[in-house]
């Protein structure tokens, strides 16, 4: 399956294993501004056995916000590094780690916002046009195919990081028709051999993640399911890069 390869790809290169190391660093680093963000919301994010301390201040609780959208927008900008790198045949392997990123994410912006918008305006105008036939199936197909046109609008997008350079044919609705008649196949195995891949590592973190432990061991359960909570962190970062590389590749491949 092309899904082993992506994977033997992302941890692939020279510099994998300090890239992969950096990585989870990062996204360990974001897990704990995450709950320690969401701790002043009462905890409603996690059980009460799972706890960090609320903020003491405004000011720490705006930080930890602040850090934690800084890396967001750093760990999206990575991503159309990574994109960029399979599109330009680039050396296997993640790209460094460097500020880059950042770059990455302001240039690829403006076209992503443009679709955003262009996506949540269609998607609302029908949800609201076919609430008044007043019929759920109707809502839950359109959603659903909705839902499944995201792969297609990413393969644009991807089509743009490669030289970040506006063409008429990025802002047709239409071009995003084209490519699905042009990739159905591939993105559909691309999505369950992804899908299939996550399912035991993301269960296994799960069972973990609900496992209870008594009040003796309170310590040493905070340490573990942290642990576990920033490992599937990392985890999912490394699916989605996985995606993408899999969807820059077929766009690389079947839409010269």
């Amino acid at each position: 399956m092309e899904i082993f390869r992506y994977f033997k790809q992302i941890y692939g290169g020279k510099n994998a294993l300090a890239n992969h190391i950096s990585l989870f660093s990062l996204t360990g680093i974001w897990a704990i501004l995450f709950i320690k963000y969401t701790a002043s919301w009462g905890n409603l994010l996690f059980y009460d056995k799972f706890y960090i301390s609320v903020p003491s201040s405004n000011t720490e609780l705006w930080a930890y916000l602040f850090f934690g959208m800084l890396l967001l927008i750093y760990f999206v900008g990575y991503g159309v590094n990574v994109v960029n790198s399979v599109m330009n045949n680039k050396e296997n392997g993640l790209p460094n780690l460097t500020l880059q990123s950042f770059t990455d994410f302001v240039k690829i912006l403006p076209m992503a916002l443009y679709w955003i918008i262009f996506y949540l305006l269609i998607f609302a105008g029908g949800v609201f046009a076919l609430l008044k036939l007043n019929n759920p199936g109707f809502i839950y197909i359109f959603s659903s195919v909705m839902f499944c046109i995201i792969p297609f609008i990413l393969i644009l997008l991807t089509q743009y990081a490669k030289d970040f350079e506006f063409r008429k044919e990025f802002f047709n609705l239409f071009s995003v028709f084209r490519i699905l008649e042009k990739v159905l196949g591939d993105v559909i195995f691309l999505s369950i051999g992804t899908f299939v891949l996550a399912v035991i590592p993301f269960f296994a973190i799960y069972k973990i993640l609900t496992y209870p432990v008594g009040d003796e061991a309170l310590i040493l359960n905070l340490v573990i399911k942290l642990g576990t909570l920033c490992f599937g962190c990392y985890l999912s970062l490394i699916f989605n890069y996985l995606y993408l590389t899999g969807l820059a590749d077929i766009s690389k491949k079947q839409l010269k």
